[in-house]
């Protein structure tokens, strides 16, 4: 985890090519704009409490770092720290959004425990907290995304079970315009037909318990 300041990404002179540059943007998984994160399995939910303002916890593994919604941090006035150079994270819709701010060991309370981390200033949606992979290498976490629930161990070093918000994933729809708009912009389409010719529901398919991932189309 970065002690402040900007994080250790990929230097400019040690790039070799545009790609290179371009992996080396930290990213976010999670799809926080208008509520999106419903559709996504790797994404746990959670109810946590920062300054007595009740917010909304989001744990994404595919997050580089950790982040806090400006306005929350307006609400319970505390402190910005300013990078000493702002940087570029990328955001799942493919945008990019640039980083000033951050908050040095912010202590917040997720299901009734405590915990502290460093946080950057980062517009989120409806969200109020996003908890990278920084979080959770730093309290060794154990995440359980069938059950929506993490293990990890808190500041005192013991071991707890923290339970998400259980919710089914819902399927989540695009037009013809929109698959349009995507294949042209690169996007990988997969197209998916199951039949079985047993008098079996598809439903009950052994390949939808092989493959949740199916479950998604």
């Amino acid at each position: 985890m970065y002690q402040g300041g900007r994080p250790q990404i990929y230097s400019s002179q040690e790039a070799q090519t545009i790609g290179d540059v371009g992996h080396s943007i930290p990213r976010i998984y999670a799809d926080v704009d208008k509520r999106q994160v419903d559709h996504q399995r790797s994404i746990i939910e959670m109810y946590g409490k920062l300054c007595d303002q009740v917010l909304s916890i989001l744990i994404d593994p595919g997050s580089s770092y950790s982040y806090v919604t400006p306005d929350l941090v307006d609400k319970c006035g505390l402190r910005k720290e300013v990078h000493a150079e702002s940087w570029l994270v990328q955001l799942a819709t493919c945008m990019k959004k640039r980083a000033h701010h951050w908050l040095k060991a912010c202590e917040f309370e997720m299901n009734g425990m405590s915990t502290t981390i460093q946080l950057n200033v980062l517009p989120l949606g409806s969200y109020g907290m996003l908890l990278g992979i920084d979080w959770l290498y730093l309290h060794k976490t154990k995440v359980d995304f069938y059950d929506k629930a993490i293990e990890r161990l808190d500041d005192n070093r013991e071991n707890i079970i923290s339970q998400g918000k259980k919710k089914p994933t819902s399927v989540r729809m695009v037009t013809t315009m929109q698959a349009k708009r995507s294949y042209r912009k690169g996007c990988v389409m997969f197209a998916i037909h199951i039949s079985s010719d047993k008098g079996k529901d598809v439903d009950d398919a052994e390949i939808f318990k092989r493959f949740p991932i199916l479950q998604q189309f």
